[in-house]
C-alpha cells in the first residue's frame, strides 16, 4: 500500500506540473470576425496582442486540472506518511 500511495504521488505531481506548464503557455488571440450585427468584439489586449479575458479563461481551466492533481498528490503523500509512521510504531 505504501508503494501504491508513493506512485500515486509521483504520477499526480507530474500530471499537475504538466498542466501548470500548459497553463503558463496558453494564450488567446482576439476574435476579429464580426458578429451577426456587423460588430467586431472589443477586447482588452496585452502588449503582445492577446485577449486578456479569454486568455485568463483558458488558463483557469488548466489551473483547475493542475490543482486537482496537486490535491491528489498531497493527499496520497499524507496517506503514505501515515502508513510509514503507523508501521514503524507497531
Amino acid at each position: 500500500m505504501k508503494d501504491l500511495t508513493l506512485w500515486i504521488t509521483v504520477f499526480s505531481s507530474l500530471i499537475s506540473a504538466v498542466f501548470w506548464a500548459v497553463s503558463s503557455l496558453t494564450y488567446a488571440r482576439p476574435d476579429e470576425a464580426p458578429d451577426a450585427n456587423g460588430w467586431s468584439g472589443g477586447s482588452v489586449q496585452d502588449s503582445d496582442g492577446n485577449d486578456v479575458v479569454e486568455t485568463l479563461s483558458k488558463q483557469s481551466k488548466w489551473n483547475k486540472r493542475a490543482a486537482f492533481f496537486a490535491a491528489i498528490a498531497a493527499l496520497s503523500q499524507t496517506i503514505n506518511t501515515y502508513l510509514q509512521f503507523a508501521s514503524s510504531t507497531s
